[in-house]
Parts: structure tokens; sequence; C-alpha cells
């Protein structure tokens, strides 16, 4: 399990999801497309974390009021029938309690009155400040290392919060440098090997030169 927490939002996959369609309606994607590309992209997970696609997303939809309403019969689904408590209750009953309680809050959230909608930056979490914390390195679920802050805050104040899309990109970076390595280290092989060639040669013309 991916979670360093119960918060619906303390998972890595459930941080991905929500990055992810926070990306997409700042790329002006519409509500349909977003929530389409973002099933089509997490529909594949193991069966022990599917059930996060559909919390992750409804929360992220709820936040922004844009909530999908097959989203959201699918995440209230998901809560009622309890999937994925069975990995909780293997922590113990009080990380067990804390989960149901944020599936919970999160259920009245998602049955009762929604927010108006929002644009993509007034999500909460956008913009916000942060508060002079070191940045520490976190493992997420792809399993490479990246930048992820421990601590920031914004006007309702401060929280233990991932930065779901500074993350991806370093992990992006680093995957990217990582799969060069190999040209990047045959290019300099052959180059070390032409220029000890080289040296070999001027040896040799130095050589037949001398009497």
């Amino acid at each position: 399990m991916g979670a360093w927490g119960p918060a619906i939002f303390s998972d890595d996959t459930a941080a991905d999801v929500r990055g992810d369609y926070r990306e997409l309606l700042e790329d002006q994607v519409s509500d349909e497309e977003a929530t389409r590309r973002v099933i089509a992209e997490y529909e594949r997970l193991d069966q022990d974390e599917a059930h996060v696609l559909w919390l992750a997303l409804a929360a992220a939809q709820h936040q922004v009021g844009r909530l999908d309403e097959d989203v959201k019969r699918r995440a209230v689904g998901v809560i009622d029938s309890e999937v994925g408590l069975e990995l909780w209750a293997e922590t113990g009953p009080k990380e067990l309690a804390k989960r149901k309680a944020a599936l919970s809050r999160l259920r009245e959230q998602l049955t009762g009155p929604q927010p108006a909608r929002q644009g993509a930056g007034q999500a909460p979490g956008a913009g916000v400040r942060l508060n002079g914390v070191k940045p520490s390195l976190t493992r997420a679920r792809t399993g490479v290392r990246g930048l992820a802050w421990g601590r920031r805050e914004n006007q309702c104040g401060g929280g233990p919060l991932l930065l779901e899309r500074e993350l991806r990109r370093a992990e992006r970076a680093l995957r990217d440098r990582l799969a060069r390595q190999p040209e990047e280290q045959h290019r300099r092989a052959e180059h070390q090997t032409g220029r000890d060639q080289g040296h070999h040669g001027v040896a040799e013309n130095v050589a037949d030169l001398q009497p």
C-alpha cells in the first residue's frame, strides 16, 4: 500500500490522480475529457489499488466544483462497500478508524451540496506559499526518487502535502537522465577510444621519424 497516512491524498496513487487531473484542467482540457483521460490512465491499477482511482478523482473533482455524477457514484460505492479497508485493518484499529473517518467525511462531501465551480488555479493547494522547510526526498509509486516538500502552507493554514506536479517533473527528468546514461557512456567510451587511437597513431608516427 503506497499510503503514508489515512487521508484520501496521503497516498502515492491518489496524489498522482489528483495531480494529473489538475494538470489537464490547467491545460484547458474540458471536464469530460479530463475525466476520461485520467480514468484511461489509471484503469489498469492492481486490484488492491483500483478503488483509489475513484476516491481520489471524486475528491479532486469535488475540490474544484466539477464532480462528475458517474465518478461520484463509483466513489460512494467504494466507500459503502468498504473496499480497501482490509488493508487498513492490518495496520491496527487506530489507523483503521482514522481511515474510516476520512472516508466518511469524503462521502458527506460527495453527497452534500457541491462548491461553486472553480478554475484549476483556484484549487486548494494551488498557489501555495512555502514556509521555508528544506526539500526532502520521497519515493513515488514508480520507484524513482524525486523531490518533494515536507510541508507547505496556504491561506487556510499549513499541513504536510506533496507537491505532486514538481515531483512528477523531477521523476520524468530523472528517468530521462537514467535512460540516456547508457548512450552517453557509449559515446564517452567511443570518444576515449578515438583519443587513445589518435595518441597511439601519433606515437607511431614519432617513432617512425626517429633514426
